[in-house]
């Protein structure tokens, strides 16, 4: 590669295409210099996703993307597709590695993610997997894909969602959960810096409320260093 683009590349692409000297610089590209040495300025850029613009893929290529990541419930029945509704997070866990490129929180336009979603529905996509760093309540996105004919997979924090939200994402076509809850002690949570207002138990809750609505839902956990295999074992069982 000639240069290399540091942070959200989307807007900072179009000015390089759109530059006339390879002098000019820009505040987010890099480049080796004649000596080898890392040159340019370096800046993290950041994309305002509210101007972007609805991805369309080539039916061809998604015709190829048999792969429906991270479903578990049954074998795909047609092509997978990812979608972005939102890029960022407001956390600041300490595992997390987003606060290098992709840190703010930022949803995009309604309308422009469920155009999305359309045209890989039209193009024969059976499911699509949020790679949002965070998937989070939003009941107007739920309303509107429970009115298209495709499932999905998410990954969340289920501290942020209600029984009612979790009805609701059910309602909406979710097959797959992956919820980010790290540690099975409020000790080990806090070590983390998740910032979790709720107990173990009623995290448990609402993990047991999801799976009632939602064919395969995954817990993650770390290795806290306080929580006991054996306390593990048991939670798990629940």
């Amino acid at each position: 590669a000639d240069v290399g683009v540091v942070g959200e590349c989307e807007d900072v692409l179009v000015e390089l295409a759109g530059l006339t000297s390879r002098d000019t610089q820009l505040a987010s590209v890099v480049w080796l210099n004649e000596a080898g040495e890392l040159a340019g300025r370096a800046e993290k850029h950041a994309t305002d996703v509210k101007t972007l613009p609805a991805l369309r893929w080539p039916a061809a290529l998604l015709r190829r993307h048999t792969h429906h990541h991270h479903r578990f419930d049954e074998r795909p029945d047609g092509p997978g597709g990812e979608v972005e509704a939102s890029r960022g997070c407001p956390y600041h866990c300490t595992f997390c590695a987003k606060d290098n490129f992709r840190d703010a929180f930022r949803k995009r336009p309604l309308d422009v993610v469920l155009s999305e979603v359309d045209d890989l529905v039209a193009k024969g996509v059976r499911y699509v997997y949020f790679i949002d760093e965070i998937f989070v309540p939003d009941v107007k996105l739920l309303e509107g894909l429970r009115e298209r004919a495709v499932v999905f997979g998410v990954q969340m924090r289920i501290d942020n969602w209600t029984p009612p939200m979790l009805d609701l994402l059910g309602e909406a076509g979710c097959v797959s959960i992956e919820a980010g809850m790290e540690s099975i002690t409020e000790v080990g949570r806090s070590l983390l810096a998740k910032r979790c207002k709720l107990s173990t138990d009623e995290l448990t809750e609402l993990l047991i409320h999801a799976k009632k609505r939602v064919p395969f839902v995954q817990a993650n956990l770390l290795d806290a260093t306080c929580d006991k295999k054996v306390d593990v074992e048991r939670w798990r069982k629940r």
